[in-house]
């Protein structure tokens, strides 16, 4: 698979794919607050670095939110259910994955050959040392979210992206009328997980 690194500013991208903004041109806040956006969570910037700049932009006379949380579009309900003895949240790997490519300029795209392949990796995690409870993220960028004080009963946990990447393993996931062919290149499990899931 071809590498190619891009940086998302209102689809115009930087980088080894190139198509530059001329001084010329102007943006909106609204267009300004989306890139901002997809530039935080491109590099993993921290909500009080995002608080701060969003403050300067709002002195320099810029209309855009004033929190992180108000930027990302954080959700502040999540609907979870029980599973394995655990808390659980499905974010629907499907629609993530086409989220994620639908985010990707045309000329970049170019760069996956039609063939996406991804990784799992399955971890318990402690949450507190105080606490026996952890989280074990079905990680793809998160795919689900398990939460308890004990480890999985069982694996019904797993069930959804299971049967999800059946159907992806089998069909296609289309973006902007080009078919993608996904391939699972590995699944990467900790010590407990191996044990929990057999």
């Amino acid at each position: 698979m071809k590498h190619c690194r891009w940086f998302n500013f209102e689809y115009k991208e930087f980088g080894s794919c190139t198509s530059s903004v001329s001084d010329s041109e102007h943006w909106d806040d609204g267009v300004l607050a989306d890139s901002l956006a997809a530039w935080a969570i491109e590099f993993s910037v921290k909500q009080n670095a995002i608080d701060k700049l969003l403050n300067i932009l709002q002195l320099a006379g810029h209309r855009v939110p004033s929190t992180a949380r108000s930027l990302l579009k954080t959700t502040k309900h999540v609907s979870m259910s029980e599973k394995s003895g655990m808390q659980y949240v499905y974010l629907d790997v499907k629609k993530q994955l086409q989220r994620f490519v639908e985010t990707i300029p045309d000329n970049c795209l170019e760069c996956f050959d039609n063939k996406l392949e991804i990784s799992l990796n399955i971890a318990g995690l402690p949450l507190f040392k105080s606490s026996s409870t952890s989280v074990w993220p079905i990680l793809c960028a998160i795919v689900a979210l398990a939460c308890g004080q004990t480890k999985p009963s069982n694996l019904d946990f797993l069930t959804d992206t299971i049967c999800d990447f059946k159907d992806l393993l089998n069909t296609c996931v289309m973006v902007r009328a080009r078919k993608f062919k996904v391939q699972l290149r590995f699944i990467v499990c900790d010590a407990p997980a191996k044990a929990t899931c057999g």
